[in-house]
């Protein structure tokens, strides 16, 4: 510490041409990448263990953040998020379509971030403005001890699995520093997700196969990990509580599918093998493997619809207050939006179809006024699922002010800036 102490004393001695650190003496970084490519007068801070490094140390949560902590979120939420106060991302409003597509992105890894856990944590939750889990931490943690070099690529030879999202900003793929072309509310979102659905992993392919955290409420942790296959589908299926019971669910199917077929032994074995260090980490760490953990069962009791996607909705009720059947059921509802899209149907079953859905938005807002909030957000998530730009108008009307009344801001956020670029993913990087 004495010694970077005196190169900021040698630099400001001379002319220092490095860049202002645009957050300036208020700057929430901490590691020596950043303040050497930066100026900016701070206090220096000690440093921390290394997330790369082998004497890391996984907190028991991942929201013990410090006092001071807290206050320079709060200031990169109030600067990144909302900075002309109307509610919506100001990194939104200057996204255009063409910078939705995986040209943003390099082909090639940059160098690996030395990041300590604590501001590995803390660049996270500023830029995705939700906390991880332990677990998302502790399958890092496991990744890395299967290929020390590239972690996020561990599963890729036995899965086709490649860690992404968050996991982009732990790889090195994501620089924090710079990061102007990253739309964090739609980065490695595929079409079909909703807001409450973030994406951990994918596969290579056209079938567009991704694993992530579902969580009803942003500021709540994930209660399941989901999976979807965008390009054929809009149905996600629950694959346990947490990473680690989701990956070794696909090692499972995988290892089943390829013994049955008798033929790559090759693969056998290394799906085997891979299979037998995870059940000692799963072991040895104590994680949960639970078929549906605690967690899962007490949100199964909260669900208030069966939704297309097939994960439900929650939101708060009380005293039968909270939410309202929509006007039809869900098999009635695809078969009228099938009706709809059919280039056979006549206009006038169209423009009765039609009149049914903006009747349903009346009810809709009389369920607002009543405080049964999640009428609007099962109608506009079943509209979202069924996945056709003409509807969008309709669910521009519903499910931003869904989330508004609900206090899921975050949402709200999430869905303006999906459906601007629905068709167009954000992958971060040449993957797909």
């Amino acid at each position: 510490m004495a010694t970077n102490n005196g190169k900021e004393g040698s630099r400001a001695g001379a002319t220092d041409e490095r860049p202002l650190c645009k957050y300036g003496a208020e700057c929430y970084q901490k590691n020596p990448f950043h303040t050497a490519r930066f100026k900016h007068q701070r206090p220096k801070v000690p440093p921390a263990e290394s997330i790369n490094g082998d004497s890391t140390v996984i907190p028991s949560t991942p929201d013990q953040d410090d006092d001071d902590d807290e206050k320079k979120l709060t200031m990169i939420k109030k600067k990144e998020i909302d900075e002309d106060g109307d509610g919506i991302s100001s990194r939104i409003k200057r996204k255009s379509a063409d910078k939705m597509s995986s040209s943003l992105a390099p082909t090639k890894r940059p160098k690996h971030h030395d990041l300590s856990m604590n501001d590995a944590m803390l660049v996270i939750k500023q830029k995705y403005l939700m906390d991880m889990p332990e677990d998302f931490y502790k399958f890092w943690q496991f990744c890395k001890m299967m290929k020390s070099d590239r972690p996020e690529e561990a599963l890729k030879e036995s899965l086709n699995l490649v860690l992404v999202g968050p996991y982009d900003i732990l790889s090195g793929y994501i620089s924090p520093e710079n990061d102007d072309d990253i739309d964090y509310c739609c980065h490695w979102r595929f079409k079909y997700d909703p807001p409450e659905f973030q994406t951990l992993a994918v596969q290579t392919g056209d079938r567009q196969f991704h694993i992530g955290y579902h969580r009803d409420d942003p500021t709540q942790p994930p209660v399941f990990v989901a999976a979807n296959s965008a390009a054929h589908s809009y149905v996600f299926q629950s694959y346990g509580g947490n990473m680690f019971s989701a990956v070794y669910n696909l090692l499972l199917w995988k290892a089943k599918r390829v013994q049955e077929q008798g033929a790559d032994m090759e693969m056998s074995s290394l799906l085997n093998s891979l299979l037998e260090k995870l059940r000692c980490w799963i072991s040895e760490n104590q994680i949960n493997m639970a078929t549906k953990t605690k967690e899962m069962k007490r949100r199964e009791k909260k669900v208030v619809a069966e939704t297309f996607h097939t994960a439900g909705i929650v939101v708060p009720v009380c005293n039968d207050v909270g939410y309202r059947e929509i006007p039809f059921p869900n098999f009635k509802f695809k078969k009228m939006l099938d009706t709809l899209h059919n280039p056979s149907s006549s206009e006038e079953a169209k423009d009765k179809l039609l009149d049914k859905i903006e009747e349903a938005i009346t009810y809709v807002q009389f369920a607002n006024d009543e405080c049964d909030y999640g009428m609007g957000l099962e109608l506009g998530m079943d509209l979202f699922s069924y996945g056709s730009e003409k509807l969008h108008p309709f669910i521009k009307n519903l499910l931003p002010m869904a989330y508004r009344l609900l206090k899921r801001p975050l949402y709200e956020k999430i869905i303006v800036a999906h459906l601007e670029n629905r068709n167009k993913i954000q992958i971060g990087r040449a993957l797909l």
